[in-house]
């Protein structure tokens, strides 16, 4: 994610606790000898908005009035449907072998069953793994569950530079964003984090 027109004015960390949160100031402060603030007072609002962007960037709008799914309900909806589909399948199959109509054979029996268990399994499997892979309202954000940290710096160059020095210090999340806080661009997140060091 990426605003359009818009140049980093600051760097701005979450950080797990506030130990963590230190060292990544220290760090800052070795590449850039601009001071840090630690839980500045709009930061975390700062922080906030600059989560809720994201998340409204990467969704999906569905077809007709279904959606929009963000990227966490969109990795659910493909696990459910096709555990949905197997799930579907393998309950429908057995009712196949009772002979309805004599005239039908068990093999068109067989494919009837398997298209239908199958629909409805994946319209089930759609259904439960887009809600259960949403982010629940009980689930904090970043900067309501972490100490940030900001660092005001003056190019591009700088801000990749002090990203990276603060990015060695378990981040939740590390963004770009103007002196009034309005999101630039997301330079990690949790998830990005788990990815790297595995």
């Amino acid at each position: 994610m990426t605003a359009p027109g818009k140049t980093p004015d600051q760097v701005l960390g979450v950080f797990r606790d506030a130990h963590s949160a230190r060292a990544a100031a220290d760090a800052a402060a070795g590449v850039t000898r601009r001071p840090a603030r630690t839980d500045g007072a709009g930061d975390e609002v700062a922080s906030l908005k600059a989560e809720m962007r994201e998340e409204l960037d990467q969704s999906v709008a569905g077809a007709g009035n279904v959606g929009p799914f963000t990227k966490e309900m969109t990795k659910g909806i493909a696990v459910g449907t096709i555990i949905g589909v197997i799930v579907g399948m393998a309950l429908t199959l057995p009712a196949a072998l009772i002979p309805l109509v004599s005239s039908v054979g068990v093999g068109l029996r067989l494919l009837i069953a398997a298209i239908v268990g199958g629909a409805a399994g994946a319209t089930m499997g759609f259904v439960a793994g887009g809600g259960f892979g949403a982010k629940g309202p009980a689930q904090p954000l970043a900067a309501e569950r972490g100490t940030t940290v900001a660092v005001d710096v003056s190019s591009a160059d700088e801000a990749a530079k002090v990203a990276e020095a603060m990015r060695g210090h378990d981040p939740i999340r590390i963004d770009l964003t103007t002196a009034e806080g309005e999101p630039v661009t997301v330079v990690t997140t949790e998830e990005e984090e788990l990815r790297r060091s595995t």
